[in-house]
């Protein structure tokens, strides 16, 4: 059995959570490069592409499906304002599993 895939928009009151288009890719990935810092705990440097691949093949885990893979823009509901990143994978390890792979929030917010 596996779980529902999560939707291609959803949210709250507050905020839009929706699936990254392309011409959002520039955007979204200047809101993940505020996140560089992680680089002094992990060792590796800014992906410069992150967003980009995450689109187009996806952050998948061994043997990884595409379909199971999400990167959504964080909106504030009404004006519409991309204020994030959500990047989650399901069924893996196993079909009942979903994880968050990144979430980011523009320091501006």
């Amino acid at each position: 059995m596996s779980i529902k895939i999560i939707p291609i928009m959803w949210g709250t009151k507050k905020r839009l959570i929706k699936d990254l288009v392309e011409q959002e890719i520039h955007t979204v990935q200047k809101i993940f490069e505020q996140g560089s810092y992680v680089s002094q705990w992990d060792g590796r440097g800014v992906d410069k592409k992150y967003v980009y691949r995450c689109f187009t093949d996806g952050d998948l885990p061994p043997n990884g499906i595409k379909d199971n893979d999400k990167i959504q823009t964080i909106r504030i509901q009404g004006n519409n304002d991309v204020v994030g990143l959500l990047t989650t994978y399901q069924d893996y390890p196993n079909p009942k599993t979903m994880y968050i792979t990144n979430l980011y929030i523009d320091l501006e917010y």
